[in-house]
């Protein structure tokens, strides 16, 4: 049987690239996941460039296009005066 891995390849970079922005192994990353513990947004920023906004715990990464590996931002979670 054939299985379908169009999307193999994207995914398992970008999991890199969060793996790396949020510096722990990849397997954190997929456990985290799993656990619904990581949330990913799709979002345009003023410039129009379009980013992965990644949140894992009390972090936030912003993952943009080409940057994997490359010019990951990250920063705190802005905390809501709520």
């Amino acid at each position: 049987m054939s299985e379908d891995r169009e999307m193999f390849e994207p995914i398992n970079a970008l999991v890199g690239g969060l793996a790396k922005a949020f510096a722990v192994e990849t397997a954190e990353i997929v456990r985290a996941l799993e656990a619904e513990e990581l949330a990913l947004r799709m979002e345009t920023d003023a410039e129009g460039k379009n980013y992965v906004e990644a949140r894992l715990k009390d972090r936030i990464a912003f993952i943009y296009p080409g940057s994997l590996g490359e010019q990951i931002k990250k920063s705190p979670v802005p905390h809501s005066g709520t």
